[in-house]
């Protein structure tokens, strides 16, 4: 199991610098974002050629020679970890790059628990594994599978443990969020549409609202401040009218697309909110989203010129930057 980031000197983060330190850094890097307009005319590239060419002009550090297009899912990976390391360590504790590398350690758990080392484990192997995480993630609570979680943990280990990561994960940030308050906006919309997303996977693969309940609507995490669903299967449905799409909700093919393009575009906006301040957590946040934002858009569009996949359906899974 790969477990760990790019190394962040320990020194950095024991005495990280101030706000107007970490401000500047970003804003000087906010003027290699590349702008929303330049994804639909990467999906305009023709094939990898015109796509490279289009890259190297506007953003040459990303992709050095024109096969390196092929391994753009581990390049554009490195490159967002690195930067939220860095901004990570020139930022006072609890700022909002913590969110971000807790999503990249996020993803690193879930890749490790769908492997096919991860599915040849017997329930106790899972266990064991549940215990290993906790201590190589500090924010993975240790796993308790008594009482009525043992049988179902017994029946769907791996599943089981998946929920209880993303609870803690959750619980994590609304943590983190009482200590750094201006984050709480942002970490409430995170939480509501990871919970939401969290049912759409888990519902239509036959996990029953009992194990959703066991493992990832448990108590500590409502006591952090997630809004427990009456019905977790409506809950999409119900964010989406919240954000003002209501016609995106329903059933259908495209649910689960369309409620995390949408659930994407609302926290962007968001973050938004923080742009005009000069210094602090705010500019930071979004400076962050919006770079996430922009890997994401890049892995679309050259998945599409490099599979090839539909432009039109790329097209509309573009997020807004």
């Amino acid at each position: 199991m790969n477990a760990t980031l790019p190394a962040i000197p320990s020194e950095g983060r024991s005495a990280a610098r101030d706000w107007n330190y970490v401000s500047g850094r970003t804003a000087a890097l906010e003027r290699t974002l590349l702008p929303g307009s330049f994804f639909p005319d990467l999906l305009r590239a023709r094939n990898a050629e015109e796509a490279f060419a289009l890259l190297s002009e506007s953003a040459p550090e990303i992709f050095p020679r024109p096969e390196s297009l092929y391994d753009y899912d581990r390049l554009l990976g490195e490159r967002f970890a690195a930067r939220v390391g860095t901004i990570a360590a020139d930022s006072p504790p609890d700022g909002p790059a913590e969110i971000f590398l807790r999503q990249i350690e996020l993803g690193r758990v879930h890749e490790y628990l769908t492997g096919e080392e991860a599915a040849r484990k017997t329930s106790e192997e899972v266990a064991r594994a549940a215990g290993r995480l906790a201590g190589a993630y500090s924010w993975i609570d240790p796993l308790d599978i008594s009482g009525e979680r043992a049988d179902l943990f017994r029946a769907r280990p791996l599943r089981s443990l998946s929920l209880w990561v993303d609870a803690s994960f959750l619980r994590s940030l609304l943590l983190l969020a009482v200590r750094a308050p201006e984050l709480l906006p942002y970490v409430r919309a995170l939480a509501d549409s990871q919970a939401a997303s969290t049912c759409l996977r888990s519902l239509p693969a036959g996990i029953a609202a009992g194990e959703l309940a066991a493992f990832f609507f448990r108590p500590e995490l409502i006591r952090a401040g997630l809004r427990r669903p009456a019905d977790p299967a409506a809950l999409p449905d119900r964010l989406l009218s919240e954000y003002g799409m209501g016609d995106l909700a329903g059933s259908g093919e495209g649910r689960a697309e369309n409620f995390s393009r949408a659930a994407d575009d609302r926290l962007t906006a968001v973050a938004a909110d923080g742009r005009f301040e000069p210094f602090g957590p705010l500019p930071i946040l979004y400076f962050l989203r919006r770079l996430q934002m922009e890997t994401l858009n890049l892995r679309i569009a050259l998945a599409a010129i490099l599979a090839p996949i539909d432009r039109e359906v790329a097209g509309k899974r573009l997020r807004r930057i």
